[in-house]
């Protein structure tokens, strides 16, 4: 099972870096969005949103301070790419939106390990009962 996703991971990065890559995705996909209107805003979050899952879900045999350097120069490195793929253009709110994706999937992906696992959260860091005083006010 996890040859298969490992082998998802790499094949959807791979179309994902074409996507992105491409001078006229829209046109391809058939996509019509004016120029400068509202129809890109989330894509990138989304499709990142799907990478971190699947890196997370993969388990890639690498320190983690490695492989999170490894996706931030990813998402950031992509974006940067498109400058050499007229008409394409570099976006900083993409790469905002390319790194927030990522976070994203990968706190997807644990919060789905917590929940899946049974696990309650470590002691003291959620309360089970919030402190109820009655007859003054919550400070006294």
């Amino acid at each position: 099972m996890l040859r298969i996703v490992r082998l998802t991971c790499i094949a959807y990065t791979l179309a994902l870096s074409v996507l992105l890559l491409l001078p006229n995705v829209g046109f391809l996909l058939g996509w019509w969005v004016l120029r400068g209107g509202p129809g890109g805003i989330g894509r990138h979050f989304a499709a990142f949103t799907v990478l971190g899952l699947l890196v997370a879900a993969s388990r890639i045999p690498m320190r983690r301070a490695r492989l999170a350097a490894t996706m931030v120069t990813y998402a950031i490195g992509i974006e940067l790419l498109q400058f050499l793929s007229p008409p394409r253009s570099v976006e900083w709110l993409d790469a905002v939106e390319n790194l927030l994706g990522l976070a994203a999937g990968l706190a997807l992906w644990q919060l789905w390990r917590r929940v899946r696992s049974g696990k309650k959260p470590e002691e003291g860091v959620i309360p089970e009962r919030l402190p109820v005083k009655l007859g003054g006010g919550f400070f006294s």
